[in-house]
């Protein structure tokens, strides 16, 4: 129950609000159980409630409770994802989130994308060094990185994908609509009719192996 309550929003912090408070209350009904039981004290679903209520005072009071646990990571990253079947590109946004978190979430909607129009093999260019060494050793400490990685290797096998590093000039696309989407909620699939501007000319140098230019 808690593990689907977790995975209801794409990005979260282990002590986030809406993951302490499913705790809390399975906690609090474990004891409030517990004392029903062997010390015939009433059990009453208010009883839980204001448990729930005291500690999380508590917290705020200790302050260990914090804005970041009800916002969610201030510290927010956005990631933009590119496919490339035979010169139409496809992009879609991923929202924000961990840096780590948006930079497999990538990958992961990226393949499925892949897998969904028939691009196989396919060719996985990335920047981000950290995920590489990730996904290589396919293990991770934190299980909601964990199952994305599990996720990524499944599909890896199916598309016969290779991911490989590329240096973030090289990166430029997906930066530049990474930047564009940071605080939007926007999913969708750009053909090459809607891609104009900047992004357009990042695109023709991609395609001639010469890389963008970031200003510093």
């Amino acid at each position: 129950m808690v593990h689907f309550w977790r995975y209801s929003t794409p990005f979260h912090l282990d002590l986030h609000i809406r993951t302490l408070i499913p705790f809390l209350i399975l906690w609090f009904t474990w004891t409030q159980r517990n004392a029903a039981k062997y010390r015939g004290v009433s059990f009453s679903t208010d009883g839980i409630i204001l448990e729930v209520q005291r500690h999380l005072r508590t917290l705020y009071a200790a302050r260990t409770l914090t804005s970041t646990q009800w916002k969610g990571d201030l510290h927010q990253a956005s990631v933009m994802g590119f496919i490339f079947p035979q010169q139409v590109p496809r992009a879609f946004a991923l929202g924000t989130g961990t840096s780590v978190l948006a930079e497999l979430t990538a990958v992961w909607r990226g393949m499925e994308l892949a897998l969904t129009h028939g691009l196989a093999p396919l060719v996985v260019e990335m920047d981000a060094t950290t995920v590489i060494s990730l996904l290589k050793s396919r293990a991770s400490r934190k299980w909601e990185v964990q199952h994305l990685i599990m996720r990524i290797v499944c599909l890896q096998q199916l598309l016969v994908a290779d991911v490989q590093h590329v240096f973030r000039e090289a990166n430029g696309a997906a930066d530049h609509l990474a930047k564009e989407v940071a605080f939007l909620q926007l999913t969708r699939v750009l053909h090459r009719d809607d891609i104009t501007g900047v992004l357009r000319g990042i695109l023709c140098l991609d395609r001639q192996g010469v890389p963008h230019l970031h200003r510093g």
